[in-house]
């Protein structure tokens, strides 16, 4: 993910950063390790938790997170997907006040890799349920289904020119009342990007090309956008391409339609994640992607409502090297969504810019005392129907363990 060799110097100020964090936790009881953590209590502050390895085995690649509510006034509850080194799919989520982990599996033949996650109602009075994406080894995407503690894999097959990799994943409504759908996005062997969607009465692969010829480098963020509270969801794709540019692939009506959103000032080094904010729960959603320049910088590719812009959001610490993602928060029901993109640096921290209400905010999260080697997914939590949205930011450790930053 562009990180760079550590030169002799950097692994010994490294290790002492590290010492100082243990130290930390030992004076705050902020995080502990093991397999399963009590949640600390503490007043309203970024906490980190452990969440240990998976059993004996550790995490190696990123799926991703999703809150789901187990009712109607339910408090949300965070799932988070990685795979596991054992080429299966681990699951962690939080059972009364200690995080568990799960085996979920693996199709018949194996998985090489994530493609996302996602909260599914199949009908408006059913229960919400999280789905897990993912390639296997046979060449096909797969989707396991978690229901209670019961755990499903269907085979969703492959487009006739194979898969090369995943792009991301979303679930829509057509109206509030409809049941809700998933898009999922790849990128075929022949380099077109193929959407997989739900269409009648089974699951069909569409070919959508490529942005004027040019070769698809990677994703840059999936997520839907909502014109008013009446009006259908639809899809949003954005990837990276080799002219440098990045490009919104999205579907209006019965139409895909492809569009240059141009570069920042230096350039896109990587992703971080794709969001949408509204002013008012009834308003228009409005597209924020956020992305990494070769100098570190992040920026914000923003719809003002009338125009797209680029803004520079600065260089938290000593640069941006990895995502961790982004997620829109609301303080209230009625509040307006403020955006929030958590990013990793080059000194092994995650950091936080947020939109206040009034101005953009670097917050410094630090790291756990195993450091920080990959962004999992941002999601938000909510612990009844009318309460704040907390954002739950989930990384990846090197020892293969998973840690929480989250809101309390």
């Amino acid at each position: 993910m562009g990180d760079r060799d550590e030169s002799e110097e950097e692994r010994m100020f490294s290790g002492l950063r590290r010492v100082a964090c243990w130290l930390s936790v030992l004076l705050t009881g902020a995080a502990t390790t093991g397999t399963a953590h009590a949640d600390p209590v503490a007043p309203a502050a970024w906490l980190w938790t452990s969440m240990g390895t998976p059993g004996g085995v550790t995490a190696v690649e990123r799926v991703g997170a999703v809150s789901i509510p187990d009712g109607s006034q339910s408090a949300d509850r965070p799932y988070v997907f990685v795979l596991a080194s054992d080429g299966t799919l681990r699951g962690n989520w939080p059972n009364g006040s200690s995080w568990i982990w799960s085996n979920l599996g693996a199709p018949e033949e194996g998985i090489v890799g994530g493609v996302g996650v996602a909260g599914i109602k199949n009908s408006l009075s059913a229960a919400e349920r999280p789905y897990a994406f993912v390639l296997g080894k046979d060449g096909n995407l797969w989707v396991n289904q978690l229901t209670g503690s019961t755990s499903t894999w269907t085979n969703h097959r492959s487009p006739e020119v194979g898969i090369d990799a995943g792009l991301g994943v979303v679930e829509v409504k057509d109206t509030p009342t409809s049941a809700e759908r998933s898009y999922t996005f790849v990128r075929g062997k022949d380099g077109n990007l193929w959407v997989n969607e739900w269409v009648g009465n089974g699951w069909t692969w569409t070919n959508q090309g490529k942005p004027d010829g040019r070769v698809i480098l990677g994703a840059a963020g999936v997520t839907k956008v909502r014109d008013s509270s009446t009006s259908p969801e639809r899809p949003h794709a954005f990837v990276r391409a080799s002219d440098g540019n990045l490009w919104l692939l999205k579907r209006t009506g019965g139409a895909w339609t492809w569009t240059s959103q141009g570069a920042p000032r230096g350039g896109i080094d990587g992703p971080v994640d794709a969001i949408t904010v509204s002013s008012t729960s009834t308003g228009a959603d409005r597209l924020h992607v956020f992305t990494r320049d070769r100098q570190g910088n992040l920026w914000l590719n923003q719809w003002t409502g009338s125009a797209w812009t680029w803004t520079d959001q600065g260089k938290p610490g000593n640069g941006v090297i990895g995502r961790v993602g982004a997620v829109s928060v609301r303080d209230s029901p009625s509040a307006p969504q403020r955006p929030y993109a958590f990013v990793r640096t080059k000194d092994g921290h995650m950091w936080v810019n947020q939109w206040t209400g009034s101005a953009w905010t670097w917050t410094d999260q630090g790291m756990v005392p195993d450091g920080v080697d990959e962004g999992i997914g941002v999601t938000t939590v909510k612990d009844a129907p009318s309460a704040p949205q907390r954002p739950y930011a989930f990384i990846r450790t090197p020892a293969g363990g998973l840690a929480l930053s989250w809101w309390r």
